[in-house]
C-alpha cells in the first residue's frame, strides 16, 4: 500500500539508490520528505510521528482561517473539529500523502485569505503559487485548488473580485 510504498521510496532516497522508476505513479514530495527521517532511522514509527506533527501543525492554520473568514467561535469549533475528527485522529499516524496535502493547502487557503482581504502584492501571489505548486508535489488532487487560485489570481484587475472568488 501507500505507506509501505512512501517509506521505502524514503530509505531508498536516503540511502542514495536514487529515484525508482515507478515514482510516477504518486506525486514525490511526501517520499522526499520521509527521506530526510529515514537518513536518520529506519524505524517508521519517526516517520510516522512527523506525520502526526504535520497534522497538528495544520490547526493554527485552521484558526486563522475561522477567524478571517468567520469569528472566534467558528475558528475555535473548526479547530476543534479537525483535532478531534475521527478520520484524521484515526488515519494521522499512517505514512500518507494526505496529511502533507491537507497542511500545506490550509496554509495555502489562510495565506489566499489574507491576500485577498488586503492589499494584493505580487510577491504574496508567487509565494501562494509556489506553496501551491508543493502541495500538488504532495498529491495530486491539489491541481483543483491550484486551478481555481490561478483563476482568481489571474482576475484580480477586473472590478468583480467576488465574481471570482466564488469561482474559487
Amino acid at each position: 500500500g501507500d505507506e509501505r510504498y512512501y517509506w521505502g521510496l524514503a530509505l531508498d532516497l536516503s540511502r542514495g539508490d536514487g529515484i525508482p522508476s515507478d515514482i510516477y505513479l504518486r506525486p514525490p514530495l511526501w517520499g522526499c520528505m520521509l527521506s530526510g527521517v529515514a537518513a536518520f532511522t529506519a524505524n517508521p514509527f519517526y516517520g510516522r510521528l512527523l506525520t502526526t506533527l504535520l497534522g497538528a501543525a495544520a490547526v493554527p492554520f485552521l484558526f486563522r482561517l475561522g477567524l478571517k473568514l468567520f469569528s472566534l467561535r467558528a475558528a475555535v469549533i473548526a479547530s476543534i473539529i479537525y483535532s478531534l475528527y475521527p478520520n484524521y485522529v484515526g488515519f494521522s499516524h499512517y505514512l500518507w500523502s494526505e496529511t502533507m496535502y491537507t497542511l500545506l493547502s490550509v496554509v495555502a487557503a489562510c495565506l489566499f485569505i489574507e491576500a485577498f482581504q488586503g492589499e494584493v502584492r505580487p510577491r504574496m501571489l508567487c509565494f501562494l503559487a509556489g506553496l501551491m505548486g508543493l502541495a500538488l508535489l504532495a498529491k495530486e488532487a491539489a491541481v483543483l485548488s491550484f486551478a481555481a487560485a490561478m483563476l482568481v489570481a489571474l482576475g484580480i484587475h477586473f472590478k468583480k473580485k467576488a465574481l471570482w472568488l466564488a469561482c474559487a
